[in-house]
């Protein structure tokens, strides 16, 4: 059976609870400027949409994590979707607190769960993706090792301009 609870020097990241959408968690998915680099800031969220996005885990082979800080204030989420027959895992991640972010949090977060596959699965690959202008995203990959895996050119629009996205990976094999 595998642990679903993550603790790390400053961080619990553990299942999502339904009781985790609360108004605070459905303003953070509706504010443009933190969605930015998001596909959700094309999106109103609501109780339901999250209810939905929520229940969508239930029974699958992927994780939805809530994390919080000691205090166990919530601070953001992260997803795991994997792929068992290739051993593939790709990871995603917000930190919606505002007085939370630029605190390393999000480092702290993606590398424990990074290590959290490593031990209980058998990966050959650890996948993520980001607007190549998600300097931040961007320096996460890179800290915890990731190298880079691809780019789709001109994907996204990003204030009327064209973006590419950055793919990475860390590979076991």
């Amino acid at each position: 059976m595998v642990n679903t609870q993550i603790n790390t020097k400053n961080l619990k990241i553990r299942p999502f609870q339904k009781s985790d959408i609360t108004e605070e968690y459905l303003s953070w998915l509706n504010d443009k400027e933190l969605m930015k680099y998001s596909e959700q800031r094309h999106k109103n969220h609501t109780f339901e949409s999250c209810l939905d996005y929520y229940e969508s885990f239930e029974g699958s082979e992927n994780y939805f994590f809530g994390i919080e800080n000691k205090t166990k204030e919530f601070l953001g989420t992260m997803t795991v979707y994997q792929d068992k027959n290739n051993r593939l895992f790709d990871i995603g991640i917000m930190i919606g607190s505002k007085k939370s972010r630029g605190k390393g949090f999000g480092y702290e977060s993606w590398k424990a769960v990074m290590d959290w596959i490593e031990f209980n699965f058998e990966p050959r690959k650890i996948t993520a993706g980001a607007m190549r202008n998600n300097e931040a995203m961007i320096k996460i990959f890179i800290k915890s090792g990731m190298s880079k895996d691809g780019i789709k050119q001109k994907h996204y629009l990003y204030k009327n301009e064209n973006v590419d996205v950055q793919y990475m990976a860390k590979f076991y094999i």
